[in-house]
């Protein structure tokens, strides 16, 4: 994390209940932060995920027939 993100974070745990759930209340109403913060989740609850690599992948799409 930056400064920046450091500093933000910290302003942020010392916010009462009230004053934090304000602020992520005005936050969420960002459809463009909405979609980064459901992106962001999906990732770390994927992380740990078996991957393969894009060619490994984009063969297996060519034999079934979903990509050329």
């Amino acid at each position: 994390m930056t400064a920046v993100y450091e500093g933000v974070a910290k302003i942020i745990t010392g916010m009462k209940r009230p004053e934090r759930n304000k602020l992520l209340g005005v936050l969420l109403q960002d459809s463009a932060l909405l979609k980064d913060l459901e992106e962001a989740m999906i990732i770390a609850r994927r992380r740990h995920e078996k991957s393969e690599p894009l060619e490994e992948f984009a063969d297996r799409m060519r034999r079934k027939g979903r990509f050329k």
